[in-house]
């Protein structure tokens, strides 16, 4: 009798940690595609990102799917998930293999089976009716960032790329810039500056080339949203924006 209580004790134990674990699972923030099989068979991947935020009992998804911007809402119970509207997304033009997955992608996303969140790989694994998508967290290096707001210096407009080993290397639209830069995990990430070119250019050119540089140089911490790296100050207010160029 004492072994048969011992052993549905247990089982009651195991199901109820297996719950508390799946309930626990976060899913939430930037994650890259890093796989993606449809019937089996892996496909060519084009870049494409996924953000997953917590909104009102549903979990608020975006990101780019090769070509264009989408989002919708997918309804998220233990590793159980659903797409809760159809995914929209923007109606742009494109390479004819990139909107050929595009297509397969939004349609693995709008026939979501289940999710999980793996914590010995660090891959959040997402399941459809046909597809299986594997993603990573989104990080910032080895990629090309582009100032995406109206600043720029000779129609030329400035980016930065991280690499490996804690250097930043730039473009400002008049000089090229190299940094060091150094993150945390809470998401903290401090530039600082090494060295630059000298090219000079007219007043107002000069003054947004100083004004972007003072900003960059500012940078307490940073955010990655969807294709967006946004560089925030200690205050959190946010300096400047850059989108992940292709």
């Amino acid at each position: 009798m004492k072994k048969t209580n011992l052993i549905i004790t247990f089982a009651i134990t195991a199901i109820l940690t297996s719950l508390v674990s799946c309930s626990k699972q976060d899913v939430t923030g930037t994650w890259e595609l890093t796989i993606f099989e449809k019937d089996g068979i892996a496909q060519e991947l084009c870049i494409a990102s996924l953000t997953l935020e917590n909104e009102d009992k549903v979990l608020k998804a975006f990101g780019n799917s090769g070509v264009n911007n989408y989002n919708g809402e997918i309804k998220l119970s233990g590793k159980k998930a659903k797409t809760v509207n159809e995914f929209v997304c923007t109606k742009m033009m494109g390479p004819e293999k990139a909107l050929e997955f595009e297509s397969l992608f939004l349609k693995a996303m709008n026939e979501i089976s289940s999710m999980e969140a793996n914590k010995k790989t660090g891959e959040l694994i997402i399941k459809s009716k046909s597809a299986i998508m594997k993603f990573t967290r989104a990080t910032l290096t080895n990629k090309k960032w582009t100032l995406s707001s109206s600043l720029e210096v000779n129609d030329k407009t400035p980016f930065i790329i991280f690499d490996k080993e804690g250097k930043l290397n730039g473009f400002t639209g008049l000089n090229i810039i190299q940094a060091k830069y150094e993150t945390s995990d809470n998401d903290s990430l401090i530039i600082t500056p090494e060295v630059a070119t000298l090219v000079s250019g007219d007043e107002e050119i000069s003054k947004v080339e100083t004004d972007f540089l003072q900003n960059l140089y500012k940078t307490d911490s940073y955010k990655l949203k969807g294709n967006q790296l946004i560089l925030s100050d200690k205050d959190k207010n946010q300096l400047l924006t850059f989108e992940l160029s292709r």
